[in-house]
């Protein structure tokens, strides 16, 4: 760990990390990776049932591993999920999000790249990283000062934002420029090189890869172009106006139901958006596939846990939208493999229990041998590898206070069990009342039902309620003091009227103006 971080973490808990390390032998220590793609639905993935997904590398991965089948991010948002998957915190606890605010070193310090460094593990990253850490500023290689972490790894060939999908626009990845101009592969190779080189230093290493695929500008790589030659993607069972009218009003305000117009309403335009977006799919399999060869070839494949899932998911249609953020199962739920050659007999085996983002910061300590700092959220799933039917929670919590009008009119609290799915929507006019969701996700995967209204349903309501309720409390004990997160304690909260919190939407950090914009977008829709 550098210097320069003023952490808040003890001296003692830095002491039982390493010496939870020098428990496992250096030859013993498993090397990690962890690969994530960027909005790769779930429906993108042939492993996860799609017949007409082309991802053999992957499913050979899946057929060798732990399927996590009911994986969801917390925040179904790049920027919000990355930090909650390298902390293993909920947003509301790590405070990051757009339009929120960036990490702080200390936080940082606490990442489970940074907690690896600190235990002898040779660190790597590549591609997107995606967010801000305050008062780092380090000078990166070409002199200039960065508030991401350029020389806080071992070895980094990654980009601050979005980056770009020609390899010859991204700094540190542009060296693969004249054999992969295309960034995913480029992407494989550099991930090939660095376990190259750390198997040649004799560390154990822990390499990171954050594809930009197959998030939007819609670029695949012309290296794949004829895969999907003559396919004609079947469009999902709850597609377009027809799987949206049951949904909450609030849903439909936000930019997703302007994506589906654009990309997805017309045949011709969905078929389009979906050649792009399987072949920039086919691209990150192909990367795997390179990055397992290298892992071959070093002779270490049999020593390094692998782990794959992305940062959300993605609408493709479904409900009558595009992009992700909303917290509909296609949105919140994305593809998951744990790869542990170590423990051959977790090998083709799937799992049902709900596993999440914020598992992998602690999975991954845990494999390394390295103490599980006790503010992290997330729960190592090293049990679940052993024995599938192993729960590590009965609920997760998911957030969407990311509201980019600059308004509260789309903002939800989320309760996930394996059964239901409990959404509060608690934005309110004079035509429109808070909203409650509730969807039985064994019975209704594609969540076609809204339950909320059924007498039949009402003792799994409440129970869903009661659960909310709880997680609220929980909030209001963990979330972040800073950003503006103290607002969601009243906004959130279903037992107060509409009435009697109208007034934070409108004037804690918000120009009222805007909110009145808001509500004659509420009335266009209805």
């Amino acid at each position: 760990m550098n210097n320069n971080f003023s952490c808040k973490i003890t001296l003692t808990s830095i002491a039982s990390g390493i010496l939870a390390v020098g428990a496992i032998s250096a030859a013993s220590r498993p090397n990690l990776v962890f690969l994530l793609a960027d909005d790769m639905a779930s429906a993108s993935a042939g492993w996860m049932g799609n017949e007409q997904a082309k991802t053999p590398q992957l499913d050979k991965l899946a057929s060798e591993g732990l399927v996590l089948r009911n994986h969801h991010n917390t925040t179904s948002i790049c920027m919000a999920s990355r930090v909650c998957i390298m902390t293993g915190n909920y947003e509301f606890v790590h405070g990051v999000n757009f339009g929120r605010g960036k990490l702080k070193k200390e936080q940082w310090a606490l990442t489970y790249p940074m907690l690896l460094k600190q235990a002898g593990y040779r660190v790597g990253f590549a591609g997107k990283f995606g967010y801000s850490i305050s008062g780092l500023n380090n000078p990166d290689d070409f002199g200039k000062l960065k508030d991401y972490p350029v020389n806080e790894f071992d070895w980094w060939a990654g980009w601050p934002s979005q980056g770009t999908y020609k390899t010859a626009g991204n700094e540190y990845l542009k060296q693969y420029a004249e054999k992969y101009p295309h960034s995913t592969r480029a992407l494989g190779a550099a991930g090939a090189d660095f376990i190259s080189e750390s198997v040649a230093a004799g560390k154990p290493f822990c390499l990171s890869i954050s594809f930009k695929a197959p998030h939007s500008p819609m670029s695949s790589d012309p290296f794949f172009e004829q895969v999907y030659e003559g396919v004609v993607f079947n469009k999902p069972v709850n597609y377009g106006k027809e799987g949206s009218q049951h949904l909450a009003p609030q849903s439909g305000l936000g930019r997703q139901r302007s994506m589906f117009k654009s990309s997805y309403e017309s045949d011709k335009d969905f078929q389009k958006t979906m050649g792009i977006y399987f072949r920039q799919v086919y691209g990150v399999d192909y990367a795997v596939g390179m990055i397992r060869d290298s892992l071959e070839k070093n002779g270490v494949a049999d020593e390094t846990i692998l782990i794959f899932t992305s940062d959300n998911g993605y609408f493709l249609g479904s409900h009558e939208f595009g992009g992700k953020v909303l917290p509909y199962e296609e949105a919140t739920k994305v593809p998951g493999i744990i790869y542990d050659p170590t423990r051959k007999h977790s090998h083709g085996k799937q799992t049902n229990g709900l596993t999440s983002g914020i598992d992998m910061a602690p999975t991954l300590l845990a494999y390394a041998g390295v103490e599980i700092p006790a503010g992290m959220d997330g729960k190592s799933l090293i049990s679940v590898v052993e024995d599938e039917n192993y729960r590590v929670r009965e609920e997760l919590y998911l957030t969407q206070v990311w509201n980019q009008n600059r308004d509260d009119i789309i903002g939800a609290l989320t309760v996930l069990t394996e059964k239901y799915r409990y959404n509060y929507w608690y934005y309110a006019n004079e035509k429109m009342p808070p909203s409650e969701e509730l969807f039985d996700r064994k019975n209704d995967s594609h969540e076609m039902t809204n339950l909320a209204s059924s007498p039949e349903a009402t003792p799994a309501l409440e129970e869903m309620r009661a659960r909310y309720d709880a997680k609220l409390e929980l909030w209001k004990k963990r979330r972040n003091p800073d950003y503006g997160y103290d607002r969601y304690d009243v906004l959130a909260d279903r037992n107060v009227p509409w009435q009697d919190k109208e007034f934070i939407a409108k004037f804690m950090d918000y120009d009222s103006k805007k909110n009145v914009k808001g509500e004659k977008k509420v009335k266009k829709v209805k």
